[in-house]
């Protein structure tokens, strides 16, 4: 690695990140002289994100879960990288709680210019303070949505890098004999694919501040339409156990999927391996008829996952403007009357919490994959016949 890549082989601060600072040394060389930029000038990720101390840790917590009766990788995982789950709720509570404090004010803002077009008088305090205050949640909001694509970007990009070397790790130290019980598309599969459903994990913080987030703007609507606002309640209730159903109806499809492509690639490598003999006995009509039809069906449980994702994402937005309606209809008709401000803020509110519904519906099904690949990671891990198992049996063996 060269003295360029080691200087710049940390991850960036984040001021320099959000402003693209941390791009111009790289631009700079390259400007400079762009036959003398090489491969080995970009940082390395093990350096960049420090997969071998976070492999060492995962490995600890994984060998005290092996001591127990029911071993969870899951759990192994949240204790190796506890710090990164927390700083990410966090970031993301406070990104959520700031956008709907902001529509409050924005409420409040309109309120007052509507009075002052109606000639009732404008009141400039109030109006500057509440300018003042939506500014600087606006920017709160900004800098943590930010800080989290950059956080959890880097955060799941490690975590795929460590779990990609603990499985290596395994295999490497398995004893052939092991080996020939596993399904080679599996491991394929597992590490060129299955790994990639990891990103679906960016979004899961949501799943765990939903509830928080339906509490807090329930409480701030309370004050304008009273309890009328528990039609709203009612519905994001019903929403969020809709989302949790459509979730587990992609289990199964997807689990399903996840074993059709470990077919598909254990075929596609039997084929490589064994062209000659393929080509010899014109068996190339055969194993292609196999392949296509696997193929066949892996695209059907995609698109019926693709399916129950749209009508998830439809639900959770759709909704929620079927609930100001029917919010805004039940005030009146109770005798209630709408102002700007009521009407304003409570769209923006519900807007938010539809955003944070989307989230949380891509969030469930990211975690339903995650358990997925988790339970085939923990297939591989828990296989018996370590090389250095091995040979100290046949020494013992040996000796008896």
């Amino acid at each position: 690695q060269s003295k360029f890549a080691e200087k710049y082989s940390a991850s960036p601060p984040f001021w320099q990140w959000i402003t693209f600072m941390d791009m111009m040394p790289y631009s700079r060389k390259i400007n400079q002289d762009p036959a003398k930029f090489e491969i080995k000038d970009i940082p390395k990720p093990e350096l960049t994100y420090n997969i071998e101390g976070k492999l060492q840790k995962l490995e600890v917590e994984w060998q005290k879960e092996s001591q127990r009766q029911n071993p969870s990788f899951t759990r192994a995982l949240l204790r190796a990288f506890s710090k990164e789950a927390i700083f990410s709720l966090l970031i993301a509570f406070v990104e959520n709680i700031s956008k709907i404090f902001s529509s409050i004010y924005m409420g409040k803002i309109v309120s007052i210019i509507t009075a002052s077009n109606q000639q009732e008088g404008l009141d400039s305090r109030e109006l500057i303070n509440s300018a003042i205050i939506l500014s600087v949640l606006a920017s709160l909001a900004i800098f943590a949505k930010g800080r989290y694509f950059f956080a959890v970007g880097a955060y799941i990009g490690q975590l795929r890098l460590v779990i990609a070397a603990i499985l290596y790790k395994k295999l490497n130290a398995t004893s052939l004999t092991s080996l020939h019980e596993i399904n080679i598309g599996k491991v394929i599969n597992l590490v060129g694919n299955d790994l990639g459903d990891i990103y679906g994990l960016w979004w899961f913080p949501s799943v765990i501040i939903m509830p928080v987030l339906i509490a807090l703007g329930i409480y701030l609507m309370w004050g304008y339409f009273g309890p009328s606002c528990l039609i709203a309640l009612i519905s994001l209730v019903l929403i969020t156990f809709c989302q949790s159903w459509l979730s587990k109806k992609t289990e199964k499809p997807s689990d399903e999927n996840k074993k059709t492509v470990d077919e598909r690639v254990k075929y596609t490598h039997e084929i490589i391996e064994s062209v000659r003999l393929i080509k010899m006995y014109t068996w190339e009509k055969i194993f292609k008829e196999r392949i296509l039809k696997l193929r066949d069906q892996e695209h059907q449980y995609f698109m019926k996952i693709a399916n129950i994702n749209a009508l998830g994402l439809n639900i959770s937005s759709l909704s929620v403007y079927f609930s100001i309606l029917v919010l805004c209809l039940v005030y009146v008709l109770s005798g209630g009357v709408l102002s700007s401000e009521k009407v304003y803020a409570t769209i923006m509110v519900l807007t938010c919490l539809s955003v944070a519904l989307s989230t949380s519906h891509q969030g469930r099904m990211g975690l339903v994959n995650f358990r997925l690949v988790v339970g085939r990671i923990e297939g591989l891990l828990n296989i018996k016949g370590d090389i250095v198992e091995d040979a100290e049996e046949e020494y013992d063996e040996a000796q008896r």
